[in-house]
């Protein structure tokens, strides 16, 4: 067994997740470009806001210092219904201003009216607290709407590129490690960089999907809306429920939904497959990429049918056929073929195959074995490198697909009492009361007809061979 030093399964890891990791830096030069464009357009507006903010704070300070002696003295509490009373009427003005009433912030989901009444209530009691106390009103927070706009951007940028990078990188990366460092793959370092390699440009387009999927399962709004509320939440314009967007979000995209889906269900796969320390093969990208196409497009077609017209109901559904993409069409046309729903002649299903389970036909259909005439012509080197886990059945199921694919499905059913594989069939037919009860059976050719066929159709060289 081929040792590994640590710079060869480095080298390994690095290949196998580079393309993933170009496409999150196109990400993070995109949403750089953005996050700039988003800066250069709150700037003028919070500014704005803050000098009148501060103006009409000294304002209230002026007021303040003029009705203190009364409160102090008499208590007056409608002295200080009144001045609640001017404060809330400021902010009404500030509001329904010109100076806040921009682009930038108009793109918020949530109205900046509605962003902006609930700092009244938490700004009003803290200066009437402060009343109360007969101490400064400054102590109002509408500087933080102003200070350190692009510190705050940046912590809202860092956080999407970090999320993004760890979801999208995770799957590629529990190959890579499994592929570089597993004691049970026996292939040597030149096999496993080759097989890091394999299917480059595939990798690179579904990191490309994963990287955009991402931005706007964490940016549910779009990145500029999302980024404007959450930019609220750290000024402390918002101070109610100020979960990440993502988490409390109420509704999202049915497309988003369904890449959600699918998302779960490739970290499912991989992660089975590195159970089994089965990531030789890259064709389960060329896989999830179909999976993805038939999710994305009934996502987009499904709304125009008018099958479901529930909003919520249809995102649930394209969540659910991303979680289960393909599979479920196929598991039913299995059960189908074994309980003889189907016409015979449509059989050759891989189900048939003793001892095959669910995850075993997934794998074989990743390497582009689908029925039983494909898995008798099945190559040997695929065998042996990329269902190391599985070899000597997949040989056992070869030999049988071949014999299978020579009788067909009548003649294998009647054959299979007597002879179960092709090796086996070969060895038999030179027995003569063997060839005289093949002769015997319904739907059976001569034996020695079925021999030569077999000989000549998958010879020594074959997987069975």
């Amino acid at each position: 067994m081929n040792t590994l030093t640590l710079g060869q399964k480095s080298k390994i890891i690095a290949t196998y997740t580079l393309p993933v990791i170009l496409a999150w830096l196109f990400l993070v030069t995109n949403l750089n470009e953005r996050f700039t464009i988003i800066a250069q357009e709150l700037k003028p507006s919070c500014a704005a806001l803050y000098r009148h903010g501060q103006y009409k704070i000294g304002q209230c300070d002026n007021y303040i210092n003029e009705k203190q002696p009364t409160i102090k003295q008499q208590g007056n509490l409608e002295d200080l219904q009144q001045y609640d009373e001017k404060i809330l009427q400021y902010w009404q003005r500030l509001i329904d201003s010109e100076h806040i009433d921009t682009a930038a912030l108009k793109r918020v989901k949530t109205s900046s009216q509605s962003l902006f009444h609930w700092e009244i209530k938490r700004e009003t009691k803290a200066i009437i607290d402060v009343c109360n106390q007969y101490q400064d009103p400054k102590v109002c927070e509408i500087a933080s709407i102003y200070i350190d706009v692009d510190q705050k951007l940046f912590n809202i940028f860092i956080f999407n590129i970090t999320t993004v990078f760890i979801m999208v990188l995770l799957p590629f990366l529990m190959m890579a490690e499994f592929l570089a460092k597993s004691q049970r793959i026996h292939l040597s370092y030149e096999r496993r960089k080759y097989a890091s390699t394999n299917n480059w440009w595939l990798k690179l387009i579904l990191g490309g999907i994963m990287v955009i999927g991402w931005v706007y399962i964490i940016n549910p709004l779009g990145r500029g809306a999302s980024t404007y509320y959450q930019f609220f939440i750290s000024a402390g314009m918002i101070t109610e429920n100020t979960l990440p967007i993502f988490i409390k979000v109420e509704r999202i995209s049915p497309v988003v939904a369904g890449f959600f889906g699918w998302y779960l269900h490739l970290i499912g796969y991989i992660f089975t497959k590195v159970i089994h320390h089965d990531v030789i093969s890259g064709r389960v990208y060329n896989l999830l990429f179909k999976k993805f196409i038939v999710v994305y497009g009934l996502s987009l077609i499904l709304p125009t049918t008018g099958i479901i017209e529930n909003g919520a109901a249809y995102t649930l559904f394209t969540f659910l056929i991303g979680l289960f993409p393909l599979t479920t069409m196929s598991m039913l046309f299995e059960a189908a073929s074994k309980l003889g729903m189907q016409s015979n002649k449509a059989t050759g299903n891989l189900s048939i195959l003793p001892g095959i389970s669910r995850w075993q036909i997934l794998r074989l259909e990743e390497e582009g074995v689908d029925s039983m005439a494909s898995l008798a012509n099945i190559r040997r080197q695929t065998i042996d490198e990329n269902l190391q886990f599985i070899r000597r059945l997949t040989y056992f199921w070869v030999d049988i697909a071949q014999l299978y694919t020579i009788v067909g499905d009548e003649g294998y059913k009647v054959l299979k009492e007597h002879c179960q594989t092709a090796s086996e069939f070969i060895k038999q037919s030179e027995n003569t009361e063997f060839c005289h009860r093949v002769d015997q059976l319904e739907g059976v050719s001569n034996a020695d007809e079925i021999a030569r066929l077999l000989k000549s159709t998958f010879p020594p060289s074959s997987a069975n061979g």
